[in-house]
């Protein structure tokens, strides 16, 4: 055949014969029978020639699906030798295992990889339990049935819907995969088995798919034979895929012609038809079967062609017979091209098989290089051509100075006789090494040293010859921490023996309690064979104690609690009662997961016991002590307050009377000592509560800027009198706080007195700033700064002990009980803050504290700073407010005359009640505007009165009831506004306090009702 680019050359005879008419007709005839049999020569190459490419194409798709399915069986055998050396596999395992392989790339086609267990009948209910709490809760195995073995899908990867609704899948559950199954552990090969199913829905059509399964032994169990093999089958590793998805990857890499794939020979069931790119409508124009083995299983491959197999060139070849004989050369020309497109079609083939060649030995690398095992392979002649990175570590050389090398020299000289005997008739399919098998050997490393190991052992055959692939566990970790298992147990024995906790052991299902020998020398029991029924030592658990042992333990069994534990007493021999605390666990469990054995200890904590109840009574003395102790004092402040508020009281009406300046003066002299008596009960009072710690703080919204011009308002009189200039003075953005107002006012007017006091000349002033406000908390800085004595500095640091004043001297010329600065203290302790002192003697002091409390946005901060001045006079008293008319219940008839006295004084009326029974009759009987009552009296107190006079009145007709008391313990107040008072007023009652509270609860009509409102409990 001429090659392209040369033309047929014309013979120089036919130059003269065209000369003639005959000739003409003789060229001319050549000419249509050369066309002739050119026409009928060409038609027949140009069909051979197109069924050879079909046949090429036929065969390169046949190799293409060979190699596809041999790539998915590489992959199972990398799976099974992972799945063997893993004895504790798990779905994070196979999950980090699978995803590695990257499966999408290295095995196109494949849907995932998966892992089915052998689960006996008996074991089936503990290995849905155990799948459970790996994750998938809803795990089960299906369809049910009874069946010796069950072969669920338990791990699979990669997971999606479709895959995690067959998970539990019975694989076994079918005669057909059954047969599979079976034939695949028998044999110990991959196996194909068809229609597994994705989907748990039987009616989708996508379902049916088929899998290649490699079973999976385990390593420790000898294989030769299939009963063996039964018995050692751990499970399987499986390769689902469908047809259509394997087919379409191959399409990807070139267009196959139209097949069917049908089931052993070219006339078995079709199960899978593919059109390719030719369609046929009548008989084929050429048929081509080829065979695929795969798992054990035979398919047939049918190819058939159209008339659309023949290219163009072709079609058109019945055309070129009306050529003429100058045409030939073109035609040829077009031949050998379409042959250089046949051969360029050639080469792109075996590229492309090159390129999937080299992805297979690159899915194989992937797998090797990720295993955590020491995976090699081998020639014929035992040299070795591959090492993974793992075995680099293990033999302790590089893939360089492995490779070539004879894989004898890494078996120790104790094993070699014995590992080239079974290696031989390992390939020659007998004796006890069979394919997948492990054995246990000693192996050498690259520097000599001898380690235990595990090997197993399989083959493939390619072109160059017979390969045997290894797979190497190092066993040194293992048996390194077998051996220090040991060791521990050994040592765990000795420490049952030397500790003094009694060490106890619980088989559940039997009730027997196994013990060491000091457990049963707490009790004195004699065990000479170290074990006792659980009912025998419950027997001996004190009968009060029982219940709550019972229920601990109970708890613990029921997973209520992650550990037992019991402190109860136990009667010895001597008939002595011994405390033991018992600490313990579950520690195993049966096939269902029911608690099987219990292991914890006991201890004598007898002694400790004792020591408990002992400090426990002290505890309860001294706690009763301080109870009296407060019960003491609140019963003195009340006999003390009681004729301090007739002796006040009186003082108060008598100085409102017409009296010499003589008996002013005494008059005077009698209020001061009379306040400053009382001064000494509220510290002695508040210090009391301070030390005990008992001081009840209230929580309300309050502006401590008003709280200081309120005391520096009350204590401007002493300030006029010593003509000294007292004032407060807030900065500007200050914001309310939530605290105890009370107590930081008690704080202000011991500080703020105290500075007057000690002040002589000049001015005391009082600054309330917020150092800090951050997350809604307010840091806020009291500061009160005189012009007084001053302290020495070696006296400032005695300040605010008890009973304490700076010297001497000042205690004899100032007065005071030194009680101040301490109950000042405690207050601001009790707020969580800070107390302080700076001062220069014969210059002044500045006290400060601060406190951290939650700022109160819904009152607008101080914009703007302002002073509080004492005035030029003292304030005058207040207009007398219509005349009203009060119910005074008191039973002291001096405090009776002294509260008439003051409301007369005051403009209203009073009635006077001697006890509660009679106040709640007049109260009934008489509408007042507000009933002043007393707390303590005879038959019905105070507190019963007003529930009654609650109950009695209407909330129209109710008035205010404001308790009148001499009381001073801590919660007074609050008890008052329980019983359903409105208001408090603390005995001796001043004239200008009674004078507010009354003005207060009189002067808004429809107080009445308010009143009652806020005093309901």
């Amino acid at each position: 055949m001429p090659t392209p680019g040369h033309g047929i050359a014309a013979p120089e005879g036919l130059d003269r014969l065209a000369m003639h008419r005959a000739a003409a007709w003789v060229v001319l005839s050549v000419s249509l029978l050369t066309c002739l049999l050119g026409w009928y020569h060409g038609d027949r190459t140009m069909r051979r020639r197109a069924e050879e490419r079909f046949v090429h194409q036929a065969e390169d798709a046949t190799a293409q699906l060979q190699e596809q399915l041999a790539r998915y069986e590489d992959v199972l055998r990398g799976a099974a030798a992972f799945a063997r050396s893993t004895p504790e596999l798990d779905r994070p395992l196979w999950h980090t295992y699978a995803s590695g392989l990257a499966l999408r790339e290295t095995a196109p086609g494949m849907v995932g990889l998966g892992f089915t267990p052998r689960v006996p009948q008996e074991d089936l209910a503990a290995h849905v339990a155990r799948l459970r709490a790996q994750g998938s809760p809803a795990y089960d195995v299906w369809p049910t049935g009874q069946r010796a073995d069950r072969y669920p899908v338990a791990y699979f990867e990669p997971e999606s819907e479709d895959l995690r609704q067959a998970l539990g899948f019975d694989l076994g559950s079918e005669t057909a995969r059954l047969n599979g199954i079976e034939r695949a552990r028998d044999s110990g090969r991959v196996v194909l088995v068809g229609g597994v199913r994705l989907r748990r829905d039987p009616r989708a059509p996508h379902a049916l798919a088929f899998a290649l399964l490699m079973p999976v032994y385990g390593a420790s169990l000898p294989l030769g034979g299939p009963e063996r093999q039964r018995s050692a089958l751990l499970g399987f590793v499986y390769a689902p895929f469908r047809l259509p998805d394997v087919v379409a990857e191959i399409a990807q890499r070139q267009p196959a012609p139209r097949f069917s794939l049908r089931e052993g020979g070219e006339d078995g069931p079709v199960l899978h038809l593919d059109e390719g790119t030719d369609r046929i409508d009548g008989a084929p124009l050429f048929t081509v079967v080829r065979e695929v083995i795969t798992g054990g299983q035979r398919w047939s491959l049918v190819f058939e062609a159209g008339p659309s197999s023949l290219v163009s060139t072709e079609r058109v070849m019945s055309g070129v017979a009306a050529l003429t004989a100058l045409a030939l050369n073109g035609v040829l020309a077009m031949l050998l091209f379409a042959q250089r497109r046949v051969r360029n079609r050639a080469e792109a083939l075996a590229a492309e098989r090159a390129v999937a060649l080299q992805r297979s030995e690159g899915a194989f690398m992937a797998v090797a290089e990720s295993a955590r095992v020491a995976i090699v392979t081998t020639d014929a002649q035992g040299r070795l051509t591959y090492a993974n990175a793992t075995a680099e570590q293990i033999l302790g050389a590089s893939r360089e100075q492995l490779r070539g090398v004879n894989s004898i020299q890494y078996i120790a000289e104790v094993d070699r006789e014995r590992f080239e005997d079974g290696l031989r008739k390992f390939l020659s399919g007998k004796g006890r090494v069979a394919a997948g098998a492990a054995i246990r050997i000693m192996g050498r490393r690259h520097s000599g040293e001898v380690f235990p190991c595990e090997i197993s052992l399989s083959w493939y055959d390619a072109p160059e010859g017979r390969y045997i692939t290894g797979v190497l566990v190092d066993l040194t970790e293992r048996l390194r921490t077998e051996a220090a298992a040991r060791d521990a147990e050994e040592r765990w024995k000795v420490a049952l023996e030397s500790t003094d906790d009694g060490v106890w052991d619980w088989d559940v299902a039997i009730g027997t309690l196994y013990g060491s020998r000091r457990l049963f020398e707490l009790v004195g029991l004699d065990a000479p064979t170290g074990a006792i029924n659980i009912d025998r030592w419950h027997a001996l658990v004190h009968q009060d104690d029982l219940p709550a042992v019972l229920r601990n333990l109970d708890a613990h069994l029921a997973g209520g609690r992650d550990r037992y534990a019991s402190e109860y007493r136990i009667q010895a021999r001597d008939g002595d009662w011994r405390w033991l605390l018992a600490r313990g666990r579950i520690i195993t469990r049966d096939a269902h997961g029911r608690p099987a054995r219990l292991v914890g200890t006991c201890t004598d904590v007898t002694e400790r016991r004792h020591a408990e109840e002992t400090l426990r009574f002290a505890r309860e003395q001294a706690e009763q002590a301080a109870r009296s102790k407060s019960d003491f004092l609140a019963i003195m402040s009340h006999e003390l307050r009681t004729p301090m508020n007739g002796v006040l009281g009186m003082t108060n009406l008598l100085s409102s009377t017409r009296l010499t300046d003589e008996q002013r003066e005494y008059l005077e002299i009698i209020g001061r000592s009379g306040n400053a008596l009382l001064r000494l009960i509220d510290d002695i009072l508040d210090f009391s509560k301070i030390e005990a710690g008992r001081v009840v703080l209230e929580q309300m919204t309050c502006d401590v800027g008003v709280i200081a011009r309120e005391v520096v308002t009350l204590l401007s009189v002493q300030a006029q009198m010593k003509r000294l200039r007292l004032d407060a003075h807030v900065v500007p953005g200050t914001p309310a706080v939530i605290t105890d107002p009370g107590r930081i006012r008690q704080v202000l007017f011991n500080l703020v007195g105290n500075a007057i006091k000690f002040t002589q000349a000049g001015a005391v002033h009082v600054t309330v700033a917020a150092d800090a406000v951050e997350g809604g908390q307010v840091t806020l800085r009291v500061t009160v700064t005189d012009t007084g004595i001053g302290i020495a500095e070696d006296k400032q640091r005695l300040l605010f002990e008890k009973f304490t004043q700076a010297d001497a001297s000042t205690t004899r010329r100032f007065g005071g009980t030194g009680l101040g600065l301490a109950i000042s203290k405690g207050l601001v302790e009790s707020l969580g803050g800070t107390i302080g002192v700076t001062s220069t003697l014969g210059v002044g002091s500045q006290f400060w504290f601060t406190f951290v409390a939650p700022a109160d946005t819904a009152i607008e901060p101080h914009r703007s700073p302002f002073t509080a001045d004492v005035p030029d006079s003292p304030p005058k008293d207040a207009s007398r407010s219509p005349g009203r008319r009060i119910l005074v219940a008191e039973d002291n008839p001096v405090n009776q005359r002294v509260a008439v006295r003051m409301l007369e004084k005051l403009g209203y009326v009073a009635d006077v009640a001697v006890d509660g029974r009679e106040a709640v009759r007049m109260a009934q009987d008489t509408r007042y505007a507000v009933i002043l009552m007393d707390c303590h009296m005879p038959d019905v107190d105070g507190y019963e009165a007003t529930r009654r006079i609650r109950e009695a009145l209407s909330v129209e007709r109710c008035p205010p009831i404001l308790a009148m008391t001499a009381a001073g313990a801590d919660g007074d107040r609050e008890r008052c506004l329980y019983a359903g008072m409105s208001d408090y007023l603390s005995k001796p009652v001043q004239m200008p306090v009674l004078r507010e509270m009354l003005e207060r609860w009189t002067r808004t009509p429809g107080s009445t009702e308010q009143t009652h409102t806020a005093a309901e409990p």
